[in-house]
């Protein structure tokens, strides 16, 4: 696909005698695709954004699952778990300390 626009932007340039013509196409083409997608996008947002996930599928609103440390939900005051290499820290390591080889 992609040589067969190069042959037929080549084409153009020869058909219009100028750089311009084919240039113009291009910017034309992807114009009209990002315009599609835009107004996909918009109608998408306006139906709702799709279906709502199935009872006991994870979706947006699930509770992260045990040991995930997502961040908190807005106006939940629960700290975030610490992450497993803090807890697989021995007891008596400091932080910025050497460990001993061996």
């Amino acid at each position: 696909a992609t040589g067969g626009a190069g042959v037929g932007f080549a084409m153009l340039v020869v058909w219009s005698g100028s750089i311009l013509a084919p240039i113009g196409l291009h910017w034309t083409m992807n114009s009209t695709g990002s315009i599609a997608a835009w107004l996909v996008g918009r109608r998408v947002a306006a139906s709702g954004g799709g279906q709502a996930p199935p009872a006991g599928e994870a979706g947006a609103d699930a509770a992260p699952a045990p040991g995930d440390n997502a961040a908190p939900a807005p106006g939940d005051n629960a700290a975030p778990e610490p992450a497993d290499d803090a807890r697989r820290g021995d007891a008596d390591d400091e932080p910025g300390a050497a460990r001993a080889s061996g």
